[in-house]
């Protein structure tokens, strides 16, 4: 499965990119993230399904403190 999310609001220069990295990594996937460069960062994460699934949930559980999600 593979999912292609951006997420904007307060996400860069507070962590997100690397709280990302380690949620994929935990979770067995692969893929990249990466800022825009317009207050959006893009991830496209690929795996087994539970496995993005779980994914998507940490991303919504466990952001760093200082991000802020606007969608």
């Amino acid at each position: 499965m593979r999912a292609e999310i951006k997420v904007s609001g307060i996400v860069q220069g507070v962590g997100f990119r690397p709280f990302i990295y380690r949620i994929a990594v935990k979770n067995g996937l692969v893929g990249y993230v990466r800022n825009r460069g317009d207050a959006v960062v893009e991830i496209v994460a690929e795996g087994n399904r539970d496995s993005v699934t779980q994914f998507l949930e940490d991303l919504k559980a466990e952001k760093p403190p200082l991000a802020q999600i606007y969608n």
